[in-house]
C-alpha cells in the first residue's frame, strides 16, 4: 500500500498534539496528587488541632476544679480561724472575768471579815455598857422607866422577843406585846389608836435610843 506524500506530512504534527496533552493530564494528575496529600495533611492537622482543643479544654476543667477546691479549701480555713480567734476572745473574757471575779471575792471576804469584827465589837460594847447601866441603876437604887415596855412592864433586850419595836405612831413596845396584839401586819397603838400597816413585827424598826440611855 503506498501513501502520498500529504499524509507523512501531517503526522507528526498529530504526534506533538497528543503529547502536549499527555503532558497537560500528567500535569494536572500531578496537582491532584498535591492536593490530595495537602488536604490529607489539612485533615491530619485539623484533627490534631481538634485533640488540642480537648486537651485543653479538658484542662481548662481540671483547672477551674482545682480552683473552686482551693476556693473551698480557703473558705473552710477562714471559718476555722474566725472560729478559733472566736474562742480566743471568749476565752480572754473569762479570764478577765475570772480574774475580776477573784478580786471580788476577795473584796467581799475581806468585808465580810470586817462587817463580823464590827459586830463582834458592837455586841462587846453593848455589853459593857448593860453592865455599866445595871450597876448605876444597883448604885442609885432607881429604874429608868424608858427602858421598860409599858404593856407588859418588861425590860426590853437588845435581842429576842423583848426587843424594842418603833410604831408610826412614835410609840416604843416590845416586840412580843405587838405580836400579840397585830392583825397579821397590821397593829393599832393601845394609847393612840393609830394604825401601823404592812409590816411584820419583827421588821418594824428597833428603837436604839431606849437600849443606850
Amino acid at each position: 500500500m503506498k501513501f502520498s506524500n500529504d499524509v507523512f506530512s501531517v503526522m507528526p504534527r498529530r504526534a506533538r498534539k497528543i503529547n502536549k496533552k499527555d503532558q497537560e493530564i500528567a500535569q494536572l494528575k500531578e496537582q491532584i496528587k498535591q492536593c490530595k496529600v495537602e488536604a490529607t495533611r489539612s485533615k491530619a492537622e485539623k484533627g490534631i488541632t481538634v485533640q488540642l482543643l480537648d486537651v485543653e479544654k479538658m484542662l481548662h476543667g481540671v483547672t477551674k476544679a482545682k480552683c473552686k477546691w482551693y476556693k473551698d479549701a480557703i473558705e473552710r480555713r477562714g471559718r476555722v480561724v474566725d472560729k478559733l480567734n472566736a474562742d480566743v476572745l471568749e476565752l480572754t473574757a473569762d479570764l478577765s472575768h475570772f480574774k475580776s471575779g477573784s478580786k471580788e471575792r476577795e473584796a467581799k471576804r475581806l468585808i465580810n471579815k470586817e462587817h463580823k469584827l464590827v459586830i463582834k465589837y458592837r455586841k462587846k460594847m453593848l455589853e459593857a455598857q448593860a453592865v455599866v447601866r445595871r450597876r448605876q441603876e444597883q448604885t442609885k437604887q432607881e429604874k429608868k422607866p424608858w427602858r421598860f415596855c409599858e404593856l407588859c412592864h418588861m425590860e426590853f433586850q437588845h435581842t429576842g422577843i423583848k426587843t424594842p419595836r418603833v410604831l408610826f405612831c412614835g410609840h416604843t413596845f416590845c416586840q412580843e406585846c405587838l405580836e400579840k396584839i397585830a392583825n397579821l401586819v397590821d397593829v393599832e397603838c393601845p394609847f393612840d389608836s393609830r394604825w401601823t400597816r404592812g409590816y411584820e413585827m419583827h421588821k418594824l424598826p428597833k428603837n436604839l435610843a431606849v437600849l443606850h440611855m
